[in-house]
């Protein structure tokens, strides 16, 4: 499974916030940082602040965090930052002879990942974005 790099963005904008909660935390300063598209951190800012994660204000306000790392699960990003309607598998529809066969494979294949991912969700609930915070100052 690939997690989209808006999840591993957001991931690092928290972080980046809490560790430099001393200064002003702006999309340019996280871009800096991550080497990722200002744009990019910005629409993300978005999705966070619409999920009471963060607080921004535009131009050169900076970004505040509204929770603690602790409270924020890492599926709670994960559900803030990314379609969860996006299907993990993606197989090809060009054919138009699809066998009946073709269509089993389909089906089973969606339906044993659909088990994966919900045990890689549980997963996700378990663990928190300051774990992460923790673990990068060892």
């Amino acid at each position: 499974m690939k997690i989209s790099s808006t999840y591993t963005i957001a991931l690092q904008l928290l972080i980046i916030c809490k560790h430099y909660n001393t200064e002003k935390i702006t999309s340019n300063f996280i871009a800096k940082q991550t080497g990722a598209d200002a744009g990019l951190i910005r629409r993300i800012m978005v999705d966070l602040k619409n999920n009471g994660i963060i607080d921004s204000k535009p131009g050169p306000g900076g970004i505040k965090l509204n929770k603690d790392l602790d409270e924020i699960t890492l599926y709670d990003l994960y559900s803030a930052v990314t379609d969860e309607d996006e299907s993990v598998l993606k197989f090809s529809n060009t054919s138009k002879s699809i066998s009946s066969f073709d269509d089993k494979i389909k089906n089973t294949a969606n339906k044993c990942f659909s088990g994966y991912i919900s045990s890689f969700f549980k997963e996700l609930k378990n663990h928190t974005v300051g774990d992460i915070y923790r673990k990068t100052l060892e």
